[in-house]
């Protein structure tokens, strides 16, 4: 009967931290439909973590304040964004913070934005994508 009640406590706890990671991605993007500002960001470099990989990302902010950010790349060769450039969203007030590349369609399509032809390269990789968010500065 305990190993029953591990097991329900640790599929809860699952359940409830994805739950928590869509809350406060839905969260980010209300909040950057409402005060987003748009810069065209640039995959500097690529890093890898104990836990993840990240992807080295510089933009300048309308300001021109230059910001790096690193968001978590969940594709095993991270390499293929080197050197591509990328629009990005950004809270003004907090733009190391609360940010999102867009690189994918349904980002796009999210902030009702049309897909760039420049991106179309990136079609045959979207299945392989987790387009989550690490935020760092």
């Amino acid at each position: 009967m305990k190993k029953y009640l591990k097991l329900i406590l640790f599929i809860v706890l699952v359940v409830a931290f994805f739950v928590s990671v869509r809350y406060n991605e839905s969260s980010l993007i209300s909040s950057l439909k409402k005060v987003g500002k748009k810069a065209i960001a640039e995959v500097v470099g690529v890093e890898s973590g104990n836990k993840a990989t990240y992807m080295v990302v510089e933009f300048t902010t309308d300001k021109g304040e230059r910001i790096r950010v690193h968001p978590m790349c969940m594709y095993y060769k991270c390499s293929i964004f080197l050197n591509k450039k990328f629009t990005i969203i950004y809270n003004p007030e907090k733009p190391a913070g609360e940010y999102l590349l867009l690189y994918h369609r349904a980002s796009f399509e999210t902030f009702d934005m049309p897909f760039p032809d420049s991106l179309k390269w990136i079609d045959k990789y979207e299945g392989f994508f987790n387009f989550n968010t690490d935020d760092e500065k």
